[in-house]
């Protein structure tokens, strides 16, 4: 829905985002993150093909894509995603992708 209100109102307090390199932003920083995610890629979708569980860990695994600023380099990646809950909120998303196909979108932008 890129809804990025949304996104954050199902953060826990503690909430650590975990980027395909291993760098990790906390909620607050996530209010800008998801808006400027959505800025570069306005048509980014994650479509999940498979769901394994494990008590308050779930890892959801498909596919995400998009197009740069929606006009460069679309690009459609495997991906998997390490969702950890705690209270009903979402306490870690880590991102398990190679990132190589979505930055190159937007250095040909440039």
């Amino acid at each position: 829905a890129h809804d990025p209100a949304g996104i954050i109102a199902w953060m826990d307090d503690g909430h650590s985002f975990i980027d395909a390199y291993g760098n990790s932003e906390d909620k607050e920083a996530m209010k800008t993150g998801w808006p400027g995610y959505f800025s570069w890629f306005p048509d980014y979708l994650i479509e999940i093909e498979q769901m394994l569980t494990d008590g308050d860990t779930a890892v959801p695994l498909g596919y995400a894509s998009g197009t740069y600023r929606g006009r460069h380099g679309h690009w459609k990646i495997p991906a998997a995603w390490r969702v950890i809950v705690k209270n009903g909120k979402v306490l870690v998303w880590q991102v398990y992708a190679d990132s190589k196909l979505p930055y190159d979108s937007m250095n040909e932008a440039e």
